[in-house]
Order: structure tokens, then sequence, then C-alpha cells
């Protein structure tokens, strides 16, 4: 199992109720989100869980990266992690989950968009609605940014004290060594050094 980062023991000892986590490339947000949906399925008995990444690959990663936890699995559907205490997490891509599907799962008690900079805004309140209906309900939304537009910039740009948001710096991030980060220098461009490493958006 991957050593935990400070940044990711600060946020899994006391998550907020609705976060918004800006982070790097390889800081570490697909084990963070990982970390948070095996620690709620655990530990909180016939509780959904639901993963939105912004593609397929990123989706069955995230699938291997659950099995790798010390959990108790039990057989269950394609693109469903069930424990046996009856706690589900829900890994999808945004482009296959249809407004049936979420009527399905009747609330959420964890909903975690995986770049969410990237994911379609026309999911996302629909989702935090099934997690308002949960009485603990969490919304996380973790993403490198991109472009200056849609659902993650407006709501990390937005006076709105609802959002705590997290800005996850290089310096932050071990494995983000000075020696890589030059590498980096010089095989991105200026405008994507500090959108996608400094954080700037």
């Amino acid at each position: 199992m991957h050593t935990l980062y400070p940044w990711q023991l600060t946020l899994l000892s006391n998550p907020p109720s609705r976060g918004l986590i800006l982070a790097p490339r390889q800081a570490g947000k697909t084990e963070f989100a990982v970390r948070l949906a095996v620690q709620v399925a655990k530990s909180e008995p016939g509780e959904n869980i639901l993963i939105v990444s912004s593609n397929q690959s990123t989706t069955a990663q995230f699938k291997q990266r659950l099995f790798d936890q010390p959990i108790d699995a039990v057989p269950s559907l394609p693109g469903i992690v069930e424990l046996s205490n009856g706690s589900r997490i829900y890994c999808t891509p945004d482009d296959v989950i249809s407004p049936d599907r979420l009527t399905e799962l009747k609330q959420v008690r964890l909903a975690i968009f995986d770049e969410a900079a990237r994911c379609f805004d026309e999911l996302m309140n629909p989702i935090i609605f099934l997690a308002n209906l949960s009485p603990r309900g969490q919304v996380i939304a973790l993403t490198t940014p991109a472009e200056r537009q849609g659902w993650f910039w407006r709501e990390w740009n937005a006076s709105d004290w609802n959002w705590i948001k997290s800005n996850i710096k290089p310096h932050m991030c071990p494995n983000l060594t000075p020696g890589f980060l030059a590498h980096l220098r010089k095989e991105l461009s200026t405008e994507q050094y500090a959108r996608e490493i400094e954080c700037q958006i």
C-alpha cells in the first residue's frame, strides 16, 4: 500500500462535508479518493459511495486500487465494489451515468468527483442532490486545473462558504522532488506548468 502524504492524512482524518481539492499532477489524488471511499464504506454499513471519473481508464484504475485495499468484498455487478457489510462503491465514468441509474441510488453517502474540472457539468447538481438526501452526505471534488470554465472553476472562484477549499502545492507532495519538477519545467509549456503543477486557476 502507498505511504500517505501529510495533506492526504489531514483530509482523511477530517474530511469536509463539501470539499474542493485542487492538486498538481501526480499529487496522490486517486489514492486519497480510494482511501476515503474505503474509510466510509468499511465504517458505515449499507451506504452508497459514488466515484465519478472523467474517462473509462481512470474508472478501471479506481476499481483495481479499491481491490488493493484491505476490504471484505463480495461478488457484485460490474462497476460496483460491494462489501460484506452492505456498503457499495460505485465506480463510473461520467459519460455512462444515466438519470435512471442515479434514481436507483436514492441517496449517496459520499460522492467523489475525480478530475472534476473535466467531468460533465450537468452531472454535478443531480449527484450533489443525492448526497444532500443523506443525513451525513459528503461531496468531494478533486482535480488538477483545466480550462477556466465549467462547474469546478465557477465553484472554486465563487464566494460560497459551503465549500471548504484545499489548494495542494508541489512542496506538499514528497514525490514531486526538485529534480522531477525541473524535468517537468522542460517538458511542459510555461502555461501548462503554471496550471498543472503550480495549480494556478
